[in-house]
């Protein structure tokens, strides 16, 4: 039987500035909350969304102008009524707020208030994060009250914190990083808080921005909060008091530490000390400092923190590993399922410091500091697969030296020997990044053939038992990772991409899920698209997105278009990653110069809109957008669409993966602006000139949106890559090209040439 699917808007107001906790020195001297000695708080209003709520909110808001002799047309404002009319007015239009609401039982008035001033950063970091706490509030309380239902959210907000072009407040946040941090801190919440398997029926449908004056739902929030704030001090009657209470009844929400403190404690005495690290650590990461209230705070969370570490250190290390093995679990969680990098990463050296390296000095001996070595590979690992998703290479390979030292001792104990072979993966993809595709595919082999002769002993030795083969995702993923190194490393190579494809059937045929499956046939497509096999990669790239896991009858460019355009429910970043593979298919049409091939991609984008999606848009900075854009800016060049090619060139170098020291992103806006170079150059030899020798104060001819595009041979000079010898070799080479031809030594028709072999080079 399905579950009950409950949909729901919540409409949201706040009073308070959200200044007042913030470590941002001019902020919290500015905030006019801290002044009055109250708390920000939010107070939303959450309604059935098949109800016709608009025109009910109206009836109520009607009745209250009405009885507190406001004109008819004017929206209603608590604060306003206040100042401009009179404290009778205000008590009369509260009152009749409160009751219209009380007639709605279907309707839950909420609320949270960080009554215990926790710190944040700063006003976005606050006001994000508490909007997150009180959805995820609402999601727990609803699931609590229908243990068996879907809960669906929809946040109906009235952009108080959305930055509008030209704004000159710089404090506030643009929509999309507004909804991506409460994605963020939602998933991060149910992690710590173990709550994934509820929020397996949780489902939060983003924001949607309306106006406050033409919503009435958001104007009975606001009389609401108004009524509520700073202890209902602006609500006269004791009777309105206590119904504006009861209205609120367990949805009146505080970010009650003490919870914090008795959860850690609970824990403890259960003896589950991963889960109680789990929820100190998420607080003590950026452990706030900047008042002695902070310092006091952090200081009780390191005091439980000594307090466990300890305990661990007493425990024989099979106690010990396997709450050690909860922290690898919640890496996992955050950096190879949720992706978020930068935390993950965070969380990962955390551990290390406070949680591994006191452990050490606790158990003395080196026999027994041996028994954590396991659990550091492990954290390293996963800091290692955040830096990879980064393109973050110098800090990557910081990871792998590490790792690299810890090795021998893990292979002294057979039990570690699938965690080894899984930082050898994780270490391959890096190589991978530093154009070490040899050496990254010579790990995955040997990883592949271990466990391949290891999959028929159990065969050998009792036939009646085991099946002659036995599967393993570790060696499926070993296979993955080897189709990418020869993918990249063999383009033009035919016997290392037919090797490719032998191992990519072999990893498809080892992995039991259709997730799994699917990329390794988003893998396929991107071999088959740099082997020139369009149709093939189509097939394969329409195969990752049929669950069925059929063969696919219809595999053109408009199926995958619309198929594309489906992926509603993945997460972003799945989405993403389809696009990219697409946006190579009708690249490297373009750059093949495949008209039919690249006509029918042309039309079937155009289609399906997703030129103008916030991908392609560059409204997000995390990969794969790097390589989203350099096959937009190669496709608008195609076209002969300047103006959209160079401000996709922009874009791309707005992300600045130089100045972050992500070289592999670096690499791919080099071939971007190469490739847009070369398809440039026969129509207009000056500006791919520009292209290639400019400072960066806009091309001459070119849209203003070009403006800002510095010249490749500029962005090479900057490139600091002498740790990676592959990356060197492929740099003097480009700059031995660009430098002949700024020279004037190589005929147009060559020039052309030269700048799409260096795009070729970089096959991302």
């Amino acid at each position: 039987m399905n579950a009950q699917l409950l949909e729901y808007d919540l409409y949201l107001d706040e009073s308070g500035d959200f200044m007042e906790v913030s470590r941002v020195d001019k902020e919290r001297q500015r905030s006019k909350t801290r002044k009055r000695g109250a708390q920000s708080q939010l107070v939303g209003l959450l309604v059935p969304r098949e109800s016709d709520a608009a025109q009910e909110a109206r009836t109520i808001t009607d009745a209250a102008k009405s009885k507190g002799r406001l004109p008819p047309k004017e929206h209603i404002h608590a604060t306003n009524i206040l100042k401009k009319q009179s404290r009778y007015q205000y008590q009369e239009v509260a009152e009749a707020i409160i009751r219209g609401v009380e007639r709605h039982t279907e309707w839950q008035p909420v609320r949270l208030i960080n009554l215990e001033e926790v710190p944040y950063h700063d006003r976005p970091s606050i006001y994000a994060n508490l909007v997150a706490e009180l959805i995820l509030r609402v999601f727990e309380a609803k699931s609590k009250a229908l243990p068996e239902a879907k809960i669906c959210i929809r946040l109906i907000d009235p952009s108080y914190m959305i930055d509008e072009p030209g704004d000159p407040v710089l404090h506030k946040l643009k929509a999309e990083e507004y909804n991506k941090r409460i994605n963020e801190y939602l998933g991060f919440a149910t992690v710590r808080y173990g709550l994934t398997v509820q929020q397996q029926r949780w489902r939060f449908d983003g924001i949607i921005g309306k106006p406050y004056r033409e919503t009435d739902a958001m104007q009975i929030c606001d009389v609401l909060s108004n009524a509520s704030y700073n202890n209902f001090e602006n609500l006269q009657r004791q009777s309105m008091k206590a119904a504006l209470r009861k209205l609120f009844g367990d949805y009146d929400f505080t970010l009650t530490i003490r919870e914090l403190f008795e959860r850690v404690d609970e824990l403890t005495k259960e003896h589950s000390f991963g889960m109680a690290i789990m929820i100190l650590a998420e607080s003590l990461v950026h452990a706030p400092h900047a008042t002695k209230q902070d310092q006091e705070f952090a200081a009780k969370l390191e005091e439980r923190l000594n307090h466990i570490v300890g305990r661990l250190g007493r425990m024989d290390f099979r106690g010990r590993d396997p709450q050690l093995a909860l922290l690898i679990g919640w890496l996992d969680q955050l950096v190879g399922q949720q992706r978020l990098l930068d935390k993950g990463y965070e969380i990962a050296h955390w551990l290390l410091e406070h949680v591994e390296a006191p452990l050490r000095t606790q158990l003395g001996l080196p026999r027994d500091e041996a028994t954590l070595d396991w659990f550091a590979y492990s954290v390293r690992r996963w800091a290692l697969t955040a830096c990879n998703h980064k393109g973050a290479l110098l800090l990557a390979e910081a990871e792998v030296n590490a790792m690299n030292s810890l090795q021998a001792s893990l292979a002294r104990e057979w039990e570690r020997a699938p965690l080894l072979m899984d930082g050898f993966i994780a270490q391959a993809v890096h190589y991978t990044d530093c154009f070490e595709f040899d050496k990254a595919s010579a790990r995955m082999k040997f990883v592949a053939e271990s466990l391949k002769t290891q999959s028929t002993l159990f065969h050998e030795l009792m036939p009646g038992d085991f099946p002659e083969f036995l599967k393993f995702d570790l060696r499926a993923r070993a296979l993955g990772t080897l189709v990418q190194s020869e993918t990249l490393g063999g383009a033009g190579n035919a016997v290392r991409l037919n090797g490719a494809r032998e191992a990519s059937e072999e990893a498809v045929l080892e992995f039991t899920s259709f997730s799994d499956r699917a990329r390794q046939y988003q893998y396929r497509c991107h071999l088959e698209t740099v082997n020139a096999d369009f149709a093939t990669a189509r097939r394969f790239l329409t195969k990752s997105l049929d669950p069925s896991d059929a063969e696919p009858v219809d595999f053109s460019h408009k199926r995958i278009g619309e198929l594309i355009t489906d992926l509603t429910h993945d997460p972003e970043w799945k989405v993403e990653f389809t696009l990219l593979h697409w946006l190579r298919i009708g690249a490297a049409a373009s750059l093949d110069e495949n008209e039919r091939e690249g006509e029918q991609f042309m039309a079937a984008l155009d289609s399906s809109g997703q030129l103008e999606s916030i991908a392609c848009q560059g409204r997000i900075s995390h990969y794969p957008v790097h390589s989203i854009l350099r096959f937009v800016a190669v496709i608008q060049a195609a076209r002969g669409r300047w103006d959209n090619s160079l401000t996709a060139l922009q874009r791309l170098q707005a992300l600045d993966p130089i100045g972050k020291e992500q070289f592999v992103l670096a690499m791919i806006l080099m071939a971007a602006q190469a490739e847009v170079a070369g398809l440039l150059w026969p129509t207009d030899d000056r500006g791919a000139y520009q292209l290639l020798d400019h400072m960066g104060h806009g091309l001459s001819g070119q849209s203003k949106d070009s403006e800002g595009i510095v010249g490749l041979k500029q962005l090479l000079s900057i490139m600091r890559v002498a740790e990676f010898p592959r990356a060197v070799g492929l740099i003097d080479s480009w700059q031995a090209k660009i430098n002949s031809l700024l020279c004037g030594d190589v005929r147009s028709d060559s020039a052309k040439q030269d700048l799409l072999e260096i795009g070729s080079t970089v096959p991302y």
